[in-house]
């Protein structure tokens, strides 16, 4: 049946287009999944009119096997009533019904197959889902990993340009500038600090000499 195959085309292809948006950079697990829970319950609502098919063609067959059994005992009544005419009518009816339900039963017998394979697809596609969900989070962890080394590739990449580096040596040009003029401030400081020294041992030995006059001016006078 044309039906039963186009809906079998699609669920083969949800598995492969499953298959291939795992892998899908920009998609995660998770939508992936919602996908496949889409196409299970459109696979489940048309498996549903199939087997609603499948057990009306089941109860024409039995209502004709029904009413060749009929015929069969209406042509056993015409016989016992010596009608051999009516009976031959009966038999001809019975296998007009026998005729019906045997064409039923092939279109059972047709469609049976397509419902194993049917019903299998979905089962294929219910197990799909459930092992997406169970690396559902894992594969969600190595997408978000390699989008932040593909970040970090990308900052890297940055600062190697020309671009970038100009702006580093400038960078690099303004702190070597401000470590020499601190440098040269320290060397004016200390310089500054070795001058004060030498003034105040200049007045102290200029103190001393002046100190040892008046001593011996002292000593000259009788004073001391």
């Amino acid at each position: 049946m044309s039906f039963l195959e186009n809906l079998m085309t699609q669920i083969k292809g949800a598995l492969n287009d499953a298959l291939d948006k795992a892998s899908e950079p920009g998609r995660t697990a998770r939508q992936v999944i919602r996908d496949l829970e889409e196409q299970i319950e459109k696979a489940n609502a048309s498996m549903v009119n199939v087997m609603a098919e499948y057990e009306l063609l089941k109860q024409k067959k039995t209502q004709y096997e029904e009413e060749a059994n009929e015929w069969h005992e209406r042509a056993k009544k015409a016989l016992q009533a010596n009608r051999e005419d009516l009976a031959k009518k009966a038999l001809e009816q019975e296998e007009q019904a026998k005729k019906q339900a045997d064409i039923y039963q092939k279109q059972i017998e047709a469609l049976e197959p397509s419902i194993n394979e049917l019903k299998a697809k979905i089962q294929e596609l219910k197990n799909k889902k459930q092992e997406l969900e169970s690396k559902a989070d894992i594969l969600s962890t190595r997408y978000e990993v390699a989008k932040a080394q593909e970040k970090a590739s990308e900052i890297t990449t940055g600062i190697g340009d020309s671009h970038a580096k100009e702006k580093l040596d400038s960078v690099e040009e303004k702190v070597l500038k401000e470590e020499a003029k601190a440098k040269a401030m320290k060397n004016i400081e200390d310089e500054q600090t070795g001058a004060d020294i030498e003034k105040e041992f200049e007045n102290l030995e200029k103190t001393s000499t002046v100190d040892d006059k008046l001593e011996a001016l002292k000593k000259e006078m009788g004073l001391k």
